[in-house]
């Protein structure tokens, strides 16, 4: 039979981790947020692992999905994730895009 502490700790961490892959918040929001909202009980608190860990681990996960973009071989292929569109508070970096095509980006 599983250790509930520990099972309660995956239920901790797999949202952190999540949150890294999908949100451009910082390392300590996420913990910050995660734990915030989180009873936690002395057994599961003793459990967890050290903040620094949970840094490394948070940052590890980002790091797997964050991987650099190909070098697209044309602009037909050129596709810009909705990630790259935003600045790290959410406001609108690439203010326009023309979509895929040979006349895509050109001096205005």
């Amino acid at each position: 039979m599983p250790d509930a502490a520990k099972v309660e700790v995956r239920k901790t961490m797999e949202p952190m981790k999540v949150q890294a892959m999908t949100s451009q918040e910082s390392t300590h929001q996420i913990v910050s947020s995660t734990l915030r909202g989180r009873p936690t009980s002395t057994a599961v608190a003793g459990q967890l692992q050290p903040v620094r860990s949970i840094n490394q681990t948070i940052r590890r996960a980002r790091r797997v999905d964050g991987a650099p973009l190909p070098n697209p071989d044309n602009l037909d292929d050129l596709e810009i994730p909705e990630g790259y569109k935003k600045t790290l508070k959410g406001q609108d970096f690439l203010k326009f895009d023309s979509g895929p095509g040979g006349n895509r980006i050109h001096n205005i």
